[in-house]
């Protein structure tokens, strides 16, 4: 015990070393200490109980200890109860106190060496929570914990994808958005392992460069294709509850734009079905494809999205009657789906396009004209519901005669006052400073990346073997172009 105790301090914060310990010295520390902790835990069958509060070190200090000891804690616990979720790990138990700690003090660069046992303990809070039936405990702490990580939330990991996961289950959909409103710049991936190690040294030097980036941490070994579709058909579905619709659209392209060779998952069916209800409430029309998508893809797509692609159809037209039909005429599969509320929202979405493009003609409208459109209802309701989600700018205007029908006077959208325009204007721009002030220090080292991936030197040495050709007089001639040569342009080449 007091050998493993000496390990367990044998590397501190990095900020804590001397300043004559170099960069790769204290990475070989760190990486000898994480592969003998982990070593030990895979061959513990009953884990290693620490008793007394003062084994525990500093979780800022000797984060990666911390974690590993409560892991080993974790495992006493399950073995000795018997049981996978023991009393000891509920919220409000001492074990659940350690692990708050910990998730509110580690040290970043530090756990960005253990990936997957960071994951691990995440998704044992998770558990522990829905054990007690508290699953929104849950949600605020692993949110933390992630921006903690990375304060940019641009790398993407499988917390990401286990955080929006719990905000659906728990309807925190609000909680979801410090994450969601952040710009996914980061994805693990093979290629990058070869250029991990100049980026880690890199996110030292740059407060705003995501930390999970160390190849030790193995995290392209846990992310998984599933969970990057995951991730945005779940922050979809949080936008579409917020009736944030143009952020929906923009998380459903990336899933129906994925590249695929033939065939395609049933996420991407899903997630193309709801953009076209996303894009009916914001565009009032069937949504444009990404350029990106094949056209086997797009032909897969609408044939099995095709009661959506008919409502669609209905919905353009403005065809009351056919609109109303297409919606009975699917009611079973709306339900199948899952979309049977998004659909209901689409009918009100509808009288308000109607309504709208009336009021491009007509200043004003009385209820008897509107009853002949055949919405479905009385059209005094109907009209409310639109003026007041925000969908149709107008008034009702109640006539003083029982025997006069009420009348819908079209209005302009109203303008706030300047100088809050001006305010909100100010924030907009220096969001969107920082934003494109971290996309581009993000390109840069993606493109640095890209350089060092096989496939772009092969595509240069290529590149290097013709010019040479040509410069011994062996013009490379291409028809149509006479002595004149064209090399083809390569992907590579784009992003270089």
């Amino acid at each position: 015990m007091e050998e493993l105790y000496h390990r367990l301090l044998s590397v501190p914060a990095k900020q804590l070393c001397s300043k004559s310990t170099l960069e790769d010295d204290y990475d070989s520390q760190l990486c000898d200490l994480v592969a003998y902790l982990r070593q030990l835990l895979g061959t513990l069958d009953s884990g290693i109980s620490f008793d007394h509060q003062s084994q525990w070190p500093d979780p800022s200090i000797h984060s990666v200890s911390y974690l590993f000891m409560l892991h080993f804690q974790i495992l006493f616990t399950q073995t000795r109860d018997k049981t996978k979720f023991p009393e000891d790990l509920f919220p409000g138990k001492a074990l659940w106190a350690k692990i708050v700690f910990f998730l509110r003090n580690f040290d970043p660069f530090q756990i960005s060496y253990v990936g997957p046992e960071w994951c691990r303990l995440l998704e044992h809070v998770k558990l522990a929570a829905n054990a007690v039936l508290k699953p929104f405990v849950a949600v605020k702490l692993i949110r933390e914990a992630i921006i903690r990580l990375d304060p940019s939330s641009s790398y993407l990991t499988p917390a990401h994808v286990m955080f929006l996961q719990l905000c659906l289950q728990t309807k925190s959909h609000i909680e979801a958005l410090p994450i969601m409103d952040k710009h996914i710049c980061n994805i693990p991936e093979s290629t990058e392992m070869i250029y991990s190690k100049q980026r880690a040294v890199a996110s030292l030097q740059h407060r705003m460069r995501p930390t999970f980036t160390i190849a030790e941490s193995s995290l392209s070994n846990v992310l998984t294709y599933r969970d990057y579709l995951q991730y945005f058909s779940y922050g979809a579905m949080i936008y579409m509850v917020l009736k944030r619709w143009g952020d929906a659209l923009h998380f459903l392209n990336i899933v129906v734009s994925i590249p695929v060779t033939s065939s395609i998952s049933l996420i991407m069916v899903d997630a193309y079905k709801k953009q076209i209800l996303a894009s009916l409430q914001e565009h009032g029309k069937l949504p444009a494809l990404p350029t990106t998508v094949t056209l086997h893809t797009k032909k897969l797509l609408r044939s099995l999205a095709r009661p959506y692609v008919d409502l669609a159809d209905a919905f353009e037209a403005l065809d009351t009657k056919r609109m109303l039909d297409t919606v009975g005429k699917y009611r079973k599969v709306w339900s199948s789906d899952k979309n049977r509320g998004l659909v209901n929202q689409i009918v009100d979405a509808f009288h308000s396009h109607l309504l709208l493009s009336l009021g491009k003609t007509f200043a004003a409208l009385n209820m008897t004209d509107i009853a002949r459109l055949d919405v479905g209802e009385e059209p005094e309701p109907v009209v409310i519901r639109c003026i007041m989600s925000g969908a149709l700018h107008g008034s009702l205007v109640q006539s003083g005669s029982a025997a006069r029908s009420s009348m819908l006077r079209f209005t302009e959208k109203s303008v706030p006052f300047p100088v809050s325009v001006e305010e909100h204007i100010q924030k907009q721009l220096l969001e969107e400073q920082a934003a494109l002030g971290y996309l581009h220090s993000s390109l840069w080292e993606n493109n640095g990346g890209l350089e060092s991936t096989a496939e772009f030197i092969q595509n240069m040495q290529r590149r290097q073997k013709t010019i040479d050709r040509v410069q011994k007089g062996s013009p490379i001639l291409v028809e149509g172009l006479g002595n004149e040569f064209q090399l083809d342009e390569d992907m590579m080449e784009d992003m270089d």
